[in-house]
């Protein structure tokens, strides 16, 4: 089952994500690309039973990030932990735990390599 990429901020979050910057490229970023039009892309994927997955608009912009700051995936796991940039980007609450490097493991294994490649 596809997880629920709508969360809603708690204090702890909208006090912390306040001090970024709003011309920061992060926000630019969460701005400017449509992640759920990217997530449909792979919607095929999930299936519609099941335990609920992190949202695959998440793990795209956690893949994105890798990709972006050129860090692997237990790096990116620790990353999560500490930078709050990275959480406001992928979007983790300020006090919420990031994710396993399994789980990126897994989304890539569930996703294919074939549609990380552009055609």
């Amino acid at each position: 089952m596809r997880g629920r990429e709508k969360r809603q901020g708690n204090f702890i979050s909208n006090s912390v994500f306040s001090l970024i910057p709003k011309n920061h490229l992060f926000r630019r970023l969460r701005a400017l690309l449509d992640w759920e039009a990217l997530a449909a892309e792979i919607y095929d994927c999930y299936q519609d039973a099941g335990r609920p997955l992190v949202p695959p608009e998440m793990m795209i912009r956690i893949v994105f990030l890798q990709f972006l700051v050129d860090r692997s995936d237990r790096q990116i796991e620790d990353d999560l932990l500490m930078h709050n940039g990275y959480k406001f980007f992928v979007g983790l609450a300020a006090d919420e735990r990031g994710l396993d490097h399994s789980t990126l493991s897994r989304f890539r294994d569930r996703v294919g390599p074939e549609r990380f490649v552009p055609p």
